[in-house]
């Protein structure tokens, strides 16, 4: 009599997303995202998570000196990796 053994099944190891949002409504949706996504897959043991946040901030009428002054000091303060005007 011949047994087989059968084939495990290999669980995916990576998950990725990628959204875009309101500036306005943002943290509602990155709540929601952390809530309903993150927190499965963070909850299991030996997870890593790695979260990156990317800004794009469009001023036709271009941005002021005060604003800008303000930002690149707060960017700093938080230690933002990067940041720049064009």
């Amino acid at each position: 009599m011949t047994t087989t053994t059968p084939l495990t099944k290999k669980q995916p190891t990576f998950f990725h997303a990628t959204t875009s949002m309101d500036g306005h409504r943002s943290l509602v949706k990155i709540g929601k995202i952390d809530e309903n996504v993150l927190a499965h897959l963070a909850s299991i043991p030996g997870a890593e998570v790695k979260i990156t946040y990317t800004l794009e901030v469009t001023v036709p009428s271009g941005i002021p000196d005060n604003t800008l002054r303000t930002v690149n000091e707060n960017a700093k303060s938080l230690k933002v990796d990067t940041h720049g005007f064009e």
